[in-house]
């Protein structure tokens, strides 16, 4: 039996029961859902609103079209906890930028051979977005400045891919997107209160 309630959590009794725990952790990440559909609305046009949260993927969205659109959120590099531990024992010491490509590589490639599986919801489309929390050496904008790479996530299973930055959260209210695939969106995309300043 299932049990929709719109914009809260798709219950299936007898089958799955959430946790304190797993009721915390999904508050979180539909909060980091929430910045990066406005966001992703800025950069694309689209809109995408939530349907109900669910585990794969995490979220189920819908567009104007009322295409049915599945958003799994992945953490790359730290951890928020383990980000505020490695600043407490080594400073503001940001990610390797090639650690971060290992971890980029690895969590697309696990999270392709999910899509499809069959604890997977069937939808129209599926998006990947990549969260991170911690500062990266050198800037993560590097990386798109390599024109080689650009087709790297063409095989892949999602519709689209996602870098989403949310260590500007605090400063200014939003996330810095970054598009790996499809190709029309690869590249850095500067989040719409660019220009402002911090904290303002």
């Amino acid at each position: 039996m299932v049990i929709d309630v719109p914009g809260i959590y798709r219950v299936v009794l007898g089958e799955t029961a959430l946790s304190d725990h797993d009721m915390g952790k999904k508050e979180q990440e539909r909060s980091e859902l929430t910045y990066f559909l406005a966001e992703y609305q800025y950069i694309t046009g689209r809109v995408l609103k939530e349907l109900y949260a669910c585990e794969r993927p995490d979220f189920i969205c819908v567009d104007e079209g009322g295409h049915t659109v599945g958003v799994e959120l992945t953490r790359i590099g730290n951890s928020p906890p383990e980000a505020v531990d490695s600043r407490v024992f080594w400073g503001d010491e940001p990610v390797p930028l090639d650690t971060l490509f290992d971890h980029v590589y690895a969590a697309v490639e696990r999270k392709s051979q999910m899509v499809g599986s069959a604890d997977w919801n069937t939808l129209d489309e599926n998006i990947l977005v990549l969260t991170m929390f911690d500062p990266v050496d050198p800037p993560l904008e590097s990386w798109f400045s390599d024109e080689s790479l650009v087709y790297e996530f063409v095989s892949y299973k999602f519709s689209e891919v996602w870098i989403a930055d949310y260590s500007i959260v605090e400063a200014y209210g939003t996330v810095q997107l970054y598009g790996l695939y499809p190709v029309v969106y690869w590249g850095v995309h500067l989040h719409r209160k660019s220009g402002n300043k911090p904290y303002g």
